[in-house]
């Protein structure tokens, strides 16, 4: 290094860096203190929420600070280091000079004179060895600015990770920095803010809180002449907002909201009496072919025949601007004002449905009847028309007169009765009841059939049935028919017919006689299921009559009675495939041509009596041949039906889609609305237990589990009642049901995921259909628990269909509904089936049993009043 070429110049250097480094570290020393006394105000602030005169005592000392800052760096900015200054301050780094630098020092700032020559040039030499340490002496800035840049940046480094990571932080800063201003932690939005109310009401108030969350919120309410608040926590929050319902309004008051720091407005809330409904008249008027007269009723729920008018009056409480009808439909019906102030509308009662009374006064403040009211539609139920005389199948010769009387009933009357009868496989004819006379609440008529109009031979069959019609001209008139009745034509004339249409099905002529009677009085819309059973039971009187076929064939009976009875099978295995596809008129003519060609061969071989397909019903040990051969396959079909094995292979496949289809039903449901699930346990009599499990709003019937054979009782649930589950063996007691709570604020289902439970439903439907038909086909021919069985497997599957399209439609608790239906069909079935495999023995059927006549008129009658009383 070249040394200096002036001492002078070397500790002016000196001096100015000296000079540098204090102003430095003054700076450096006001930036660490005041932002370090800040961020403690901040930090004491956001802890404690310091009241506004603290913090402006805090900002005062922080005003202080910067300004005595400010002077001392005003005055060091002022302050210069003098060279001998700075020659000590070298001194003191560098101890081995001594005093040298010093000395060179004042000479340079002549301070010392040089006296001569000699003296000059020691003084030079000297100032040159000055010079030389002044230029190598150590820089003292470093130790100088340590601490005041420690302190700075610890002051900003804090601030720093205050203002990054707390919420609102920047609101802290302002506080303390300018106290005056009204910043504040918290910012809140009220709702609903300012409000008017109908008296009543309850009110919901929302605090939705931004920037910093407080932990709890408070609502003050003030009522009108107090001074002060009264104080209410409010719920915790969700997202922010906290919320308060205040329970019907009874008047005004003010309200305003806290919470941390922040405060919200204050809110005036008034009320206002709502419109109401002050009196209401409802004027129904039936239609006129009914007769009645019309009624006034004060109740807004009304239940009367389908066709009628009703009047709606209404007096409201206050002037009103408008005032309409709301169906739940979506159809809204206005009602007008008329000269007397009385708001007026004319709803026509064409079906069911469900309203509310909406009102709106002349300031358009809402109102009225928020109750629910129900509208019942009556659908005018077609005739009751049956024989009284002969009232059963008959025989009669091919030119008697047979002498029929009706009786028919009908709610409103009876506009006439006709007879269609005709020859088994000839094209109906019609024969008018001339007249009708009333009798203890009927029509009863009379007519005479004629048969020799209809050219008759021997062991043929005439069918006859009765049709009422009513006086319906509003969507009629209605149909009642009677059931169908035979005249066998014999020489052997009066008294019972071979065989009663109505009798127990213990011969194939009153099997075939029934399955007309039954296809006859279906509507060519029925359901499929009804078809079906059709068909199941036209089957089995295929069988029987496959029987005698061969029985005929083996024992060489005439070719003409075998020819007959070729064709009755045929005929009837024609009907069968028309009632599968569900083909009302296509069944009839072969089912009756089948039914003729039996008679014919009962006319040419009566030992076979009519057919018997029980062994009791023919003395077996007399019977003839061919009689024997069927009865005896018949007592082995009987040993052999049903089979057993494969029954209980069908009921655990029932039970496993009952299991399969409440899985459905529960991801059906699994976030829908609040849903209560009811169980109830029982434990068997004996050798199991049976469990009822139920799920909705009033736990559905469910299938048992667990155990063998008998009922699971009722279980009582908190939120629903489990209904009855099937049990196995034993008569299980009552259970306790457990309540099942729903989500309150769950949302439905996804209709994606809804859809994609769809394919799996629709194949349990095709399961549970082709289930049922086995069901039926083995159950044993006549056997009412096996086809009772298979009935409700075909329920369910139809059920299932209906639930499998809601979810395609993405309606959740409509697929649940059905998917519930079906899973009680199939317990249903399982307790049947069981039934059957334990062999119990079978009830009498009394499905199709109707009440005496005599009575019917009162039955009616109280049914009506009933269905109005709801």
């Amino acid at each position: 290094m070249t040394p200096p070429s002036s001492i002078r110049q070397e500790l002016v250097r000196a001096a100015e860096r000296r000079d540098r480094s204090r102003r430095q570290a003054v700076a450096l020393s006001i930036l660490g203190g005041v932002g370090l006394l800040l961020l403690v105000g901040v930090l004491l602030d956001y802890i404690w929420l310091l009241p506004a005169p603290v913090r402006g005592g805090w900002a005062a000392l922080l005003v202080l600070a910067g300004g005595a800052g400010a002077a001392a760096w005003a005055m060091w900015g002022r302050h210069r280091t003098s060279i001998k200054e700075a020659a000590l301050e070298v001194e003191a780094s560098r101890s081995e000079t001594g005093c040298e630098v010093s000395t060179a020092a004042e000479y340079a700032a002549g301070e010392r004179q040089v006296g001569g020559d000699p003296e000059r040039e020691l003084v030079e030499a000297l100032q040159r060895k000055a010079a030389l340490s002044v230029a190598h002496a150590p820089v003292r800035d470093s130790r100088v600015l340590l601490w005041p840049r420690l302190a700075a940046v610890a002051a900003v480094l804090g601030l720093g990770i205050f203002l990054v990571s707390a919420p609102a932080s920047g609101t802290a800063l302002r506080r303390i920095a300018t106290p005056w201003t009204a910043a504040s932690y918290a910012r809140i939005t009220v709702t609903p803010g300012a409000v008017e109310l109908p008296v009543g009401r309850p009110m919901e108030i929302q605090g939705h809180f931004t920037g910093r969350i407080p932990e709890t919120a408070e609502l003050q309410v003030r009522e009108p002449g107090r001074d002060d608040w009264r104080r209410v926590t409010m719920m915790a929050p969700t997202n922010g907002v906290f919320r308060h319902t205040v329970g019907a309004v009874s008047g005004p008051f003010s309200y305003r909201v806290t919470g941390l720091d922040a405060a919200s407005e204050e809110f005036q809330v008034t009320t206002y009496v709502p419109p109401a409904v002050k009196d209401l008249r409802v004027r129904i008027e039936p239609p006129a072919y009914t007769g009645l007269q019309p009624l006034e009723q004060a109740s807004a729920d009304i239940a009367i025949v389908r066709g009628s008018r009703a009047l709606f009056r209404i007096v409201p409480t206050v002037p009103l601007g408008r005032a309409e009808l709301v169906f739940t439909n979506g159809t809204v019906v206005p009602l007008r004002p008329d000269a007397s102030r009385q708001w007026v509308a004319e709803v026509p009662i064409q079906q069911d449905g469900e309203f509310r009374i909406a009102m709106v006064d002349e300031r358009g403040r809402a109102g009225g009847d928020e109750v629910r009211h129900h509208i019942t539609a009556i659908p005018d139920a077609p005739p009751k028309v049956d024989f009284t005389e002969p009232g059963e199948d008959i025989r009669a010769a091919a030119t008697n007169r047979i002498a029929l009387r009706i009786a028919a009933s009908d709610d409103f009357g009876v506009a006439g009765v006709r007879i269609l009868f005709h020859r088994l496989g000839s094209p109906e004819q019609e024969l008018m009841v001339p007249k009708l006379t009333r009798q203890d609440g009927e029509f009863v008529g009379e007519a005479e059939l004629d048969l020799s109009r209809l050219t008759l031979d021997e062991y043929e069959l005439v069918a006859y049935h009765a049709e009422a019609r009513d006086n319906n001209t509003l969507d009629g008139p209605g149909i009642g028919k009677s059931p169908t009745y035979f005249i066998e034509i014999t020489d052997k004339e009066g008294g019972k017919c071979l065989s009663q249409g109505k009798g127990q099905k213990v011969n194939l002529l009153v099997i075939q006689k029934q399955i007309i009677a039954d296809t006859a009085a279906l509507a060519a819309n029925a359901p499929a299921d009804r078809f079906q059973e059709m068909a199941v039971r036209q089957r089995d009187a295929v069988e029987f009559g496959r029987l005698y076929q061969q029985a005929l064939a083996k024992t060489g009976a005439p070719v003409e009675a075998q020819g007959m009875m070729n064709s009755a099978v045929t005929k009837m295995e024609k009907a069968a495939a028309a009632l599968k596809t569900s083909r009302r008129d296509a069944a009839l003519p072969p089912e009756e041509s089948a039914l003729a060609d039996l008679y014919q061969v009962v006319g040419m071989l009566p030992e076979l009596k009519n057919l018997p397909v029980t062994p009791q019903a023919a003395q077996a040990s007399n019977a003839p041949p061919a009689l024997q051969v069927v009865l005896q396959a018949i007592l082995k079909q009987k040993k052999e039906t049903p089979n057993r094995e494969e029954l209980a292979r069908m009921l655990e496949q029932v039970q496993q889609l009952s299991r399969q289809q409440a899985a459905i039903n529960a991801a059906s449901r699994s976030s829908g609305g609040s849903q209560g699930k009811g169980e109830g346990e029982g434990q068997g009599q004996g050798q199991g237990q049976g469990q009822g499990q139920g799920k909705g709003q009033s736990g559905k019937e469910g299938q048992a589990k667990n155990g063998k054979s008998g009922n699971g009782k009722k279980g009582q649930g908190k939120n629903g009642q489990g209904k009855e589950g099937q049990g196995k063996q034993g008569e299980g007691k009552e259970g306790v049901a457990q309540d099942g709570k729903g989500d309150p604020e769950s949302k439905p289902a996804d209709p994606k995921e809804l859809a994609a439970l769809a394919p799996k439903q629709e194949q349990m439907s095709a399961e549970a259909r082709a289930l049922a038909e086995r069901i039926q086909r083995l159950a044993g021919k006549g056997s009412r628990l096996g086809h009772g069985a298979g009935q409700r497997v075909g329920d369910a599957a139809g059920r299932m269909a209906q639930a499998a399209q809601s979810l395609r439609s993405g309606k959740g608790e409509s697929a649940g509904t059905a998917g519930d239906q079906s899973v009680s069909s199939l317990g249903a079935a399982a307790a049947l089936l069981e039934a059957l495999l334990s062999g119990r023995p079978e009830l009498s059927d009394v499905t199709a049993e109707e009440a005496p006549k005599q009575y019917e008129a009162a039955i009616a009658d109280y049914f009506r009043r009933l269905s109005r009383a709801e």
